[in-house]
């Protein structure tokens, strides 16, 4: 659900669970993470406690070889400008499973 609507829709379903915190991994940080409506800015907006998993997540780039710039370079611009405008991240791979 695309827009307003998809915002309202996702945080209704978090509110009716007792959801208050939100892990967005994925690809296309850049643009899906951020920019769609259920997306981790409009959530972290909406009230929920937002977190990245910047390790399960990757820009949407294209790689320019004349100047050397990768999609890994992007997706490290991606992560920093999440982390300075709007929530913190967490790395999963380096988290320790509880037993």
């Amino acid at each position: 659900v695309y827009g307003e609507q998809g915002t309202q829709r996702l945080h209704a379903i978090c509110r009716d669970r007792g959801i208050t915190h939100l892990i967005y991994s994925g690809v296309a940080t850049n643009i899906c993470v951020v920019g769609k409506a259920p997306g981790a800015m409009y959530m972290g907006r909406a009230g929920l406690n937002i977190i990245l998993a910047r390790d399960l997540t990757e820009a949407v780039i294209q790689y320019d070889p004349e100047t050397g710039y990768t999609p890994d370079d992007g997706t490290e611009q991606s992560v920093a400008a999440i982390e300075k405008d709007f929530c913190p991240s967490i790395d999963m791979g380096a988290e320790q499973v509880l037993q």
